[in-house]
């Protein structure tokens, strides 16, 4: 699935989407989103996170690990679109 919200455009991430969940991402200013859509709710729900990388050693080893904050949910997708529009893409 190919979506537009407010700007940005969402692909669906094969590796990561299932059944139960539809994982897309995108990339703004050099920052990642990820947008879930949970369809085991009724209605269907939405989370927008940024997510980056950060490098941590462990054993003397660079290890790299994935963060994320979530930056909104909501059972309605325009609510998404709206906050894309206000916060993200200005």
């Amino acid at each position: 699935m190919i979506i537009n919200l407010g700007g940005l455009v969402f692909v669906t991430s094969e590796k990561e989407s299932s059944c139960i969940y539809e994982v897309l991402r995108t990339e703004y200013n050099t920052e990642n989103y990820k947008l879930i859509i949970n369809n085991t709710l009724k209605p269907t729900f939405y989370e927008l996170f940024l997510e980056w990388e950060e490098q941590q050693i462990v054993n003397n080893e660079p290890k790299w690990r994935t963060l994320h904050t979530n930056l909104w949910s909501s059972g309605k997708l325009w609510k998404i679109e709206k906050y894309i529009k206000e916060n993200i893409y200005n």
